[in-house]
């Protein structure tokens, strides 16, 4: 039985919708993680970090008595390139940058040291 038409348009259907966006299988990630942590513990600031996987974003961060502290997220945009954002205030911020893992790691390292380094050792 035919649907009935209202101005043109069937009655009690949805209107065709754009599939909604997929985002592409990261599972696989976790392969990667040898090569961020060798990365990581090649930077002056980021000797010490920790890389995990979690949510289909590489993590960096790290841990001292008061538990986890997150401090980047590295999200696959396309290819092999991924965009870097700052945990900031309970929320993840994106910035400006993105490259390669090996290039956003250098970011950790120059631009981001602070943010990066361990914040208990004292400076000398």
């Amino acid at each position: 039985m035919p649907l009935p038409l209202h101005a043109g348009i069937a009655v009690g259907t949805l209107p065709s919708m754009p599939s909604a966006k997929r985002r592409p299988d990261v599972s696989w990630l976790p392969v990667l993680l040898p090569n961020v942590q060798a990365l990581l513990d090649a930077g002056e600031a980021t000797r010490g970090c920790t890389a995990t996987v979690r949510g289909g974003h590489i993590i960096v961060g790290r841990a001292d008595e008061a538990g986890a502290d997150p401090r980047f997220r590295m999200t696959l945009l396309k290819g092999d390139t991924y965009g870097l954002s700052l945990y900031h205030r309970k929320k993840w911020d994106p910035l400006p940058f993105e490259g390669t893992l090996s290039a956003l790691v250098d970011v950790m390292n120059t631009a981001l040291a602070h943010w990066a380094t361990d914040w208990s050792v004292p400076d000398t």
